[in-house]
């Protein structure tokens, strides 16, 4: 029985081929277009808890802010937490190996960024370690990078070239290239305090959200650093 249908299959090749094609095809868009939506709802889900928003310069992230920015965006009615981010983003190895390195506050960095892992211990001595790191786990694969290494980032947005240790490493948080390092270790190594390139404001809710948002660029309008 299997002999007549495998020799009737065969019996003309292209109307075989053109058959299966028009089984395969259907069943491929149908698993495109299953996998787009399920994607999409992930996002929708992710996106209805995160009730954060970003506060920059006007003319772009290449432009700095300055410090007293951040104060008063933790003074906006109905902010629940702010940390403040500056780009130290630099080149390891070569110039085709970017590193998108990021000072942060780690006094105010967790209650903004709730997502990703990272056991106690790592968190603490980061905490502890002035010239420390931190580095999303696909990250510290993509370059080999372990607990312990020294990591040396050449000079990019800051022209001066920094070493850091990881202290540890961190899991299943939305960006795959994290790289943190403390915000006082890059100020004081490249002598400009005070500046940060964006801040992260925490809304309430997603109905107060848009409310804070405009509410933070009136603050800051017709200023020198809007």
């Amino acid at each position: 029985m299997i002999w007549l249908i495998w020799r009737n299959l065969w019996r003309n090749r292209r109307r075989t081929l053109l058959t299966l094609g028009s089984m395969a095809i259907p069943f491929f868009l149908l698993m495109m277009l299953q996998t787009a939506v399920d994607s999409m709802d992930r996002w929708r889900s992710w996106s209805d808890r995160n009730l954060r928003f970003a506060v920059y310069h006007r003319s772009g992230l290449s432009m700095d802010l300055p410090e007293a920015h951040l104060e008063r965006l933790s003074k906006l009615p109905g902010a629940v937490a702010v940390t403040p981010y500056t780009g130290f983003g630099g080149l390891w190895r070569g110039h085709k190996q970017f590193v998108p390195a990021i000072a942060i506050d780690a006094a105010t960095w967790r209650r903004v960024w709730t997502e990703g892992r990272i056991s106690d211990a790592e968190w603490k001595r980061f905490v502890a370690t002035r010239t420390g790191c931190i580095i999303e786990a696909r990250q510290a694969e993509r370059f080999g990078w372990k607990i312990g290494d020294t990591v040396t980032i050449m000079g990019g947005r800051i022209p001066q070239d920094m070493s850091y240790t990881v202290c540890g490493i961190l899991r299943d948080f939305p960006d795959p290239n994290a790289f943190f390092l403390h915000r006082a270790y890059g100020e004081e190594s490249n002598g400009r305090p005070g500046r940060i390139t964006m801040v992260w404001v925490v809304a309430p809710d997603s109905a107060t959200m848009p409310v804070m948002q405009r509410a933070a660029e009136a603050m800051f309008a017709n200023s020198p650093c809007e």
